[in-house]
């Protein structure tokens, strides 16, 4: 929910007997509900209360699926199932050398600056569009061997993942 700011004790409340409900379906999908949106009011015919009972079981999908990010290096590396937990932006050590090694590698291509990284002001469909088009070659692999396995390998040990499923060296590994 959000601040209760303007809210004072003794206003006129109404009392609907519906819990607190919020649009759900696809009128919702790709809108951020925030007052500088301009995209019109949304579709409120169907709702769903925040509070609310989990699915029975039954209804759970229990199929396995990958959730595609659309970063090549993420779908390829450490893929994620859907309907995990993903901290795929959590660490900031990961974070940065992504960035910088794609900074150096595409610099005419992906306008990527300290000051954005900072400010949290990158656009990562910069690096989807510059991966695709240049398919297979666009991954360095190629172009810059040694600088892709020590990226490789630096990633997956920032993820605490075992590089090349080792799990005899798991003692031996530094991240």
């Amino acid at each position: 929910m959000s601040a209760t700011d303007g809210l004072t004790r003794g206003m006129e409340v109404i009392d609907t007997g519906a819990p607190l409900s919020v649009p759900v379906g696809g009128a919702t999908l790709g809108r951020i509900f925030n007052c500088v949106e301009n995209l019109g009011p949304v579709d409120t015919r169907t709702t769903s209360p925040i509070h609310r009972s989990a699915p029975a079981f039954i209804q759970l999908d229990t199929k396995l699926s990958i959730f595609e990010t659309g970063i090549k290096v993420v779908d390829l590396l450490a893929p994620y199932r859907r309907g995990g937990k993903i901290g795929l932006f959590g660490g900031a050590g990961v974070i940065m050398e992504f960035f910088l090694y794609y900074k150096n590698i595409y610099r005419d291509r992906i306008l990527v600056t300290i000051h954005e990284l900072m400010e949290s002001l990158i656009i990562f469909l910069d690096i989807v569009e510059a991966q695709s088009k240049y398919g297979f070659w666009g991954w360095n692999l190629w172009r810059q061997p040694i600088g892709f396995i020590v990226f490789l390998i630096s990633s997956l040990a920032e993820c605490e993942r075992l590089p090349f499923d080792l799990p005899e060296a798991e003692e031996e590994l530094v991240a």
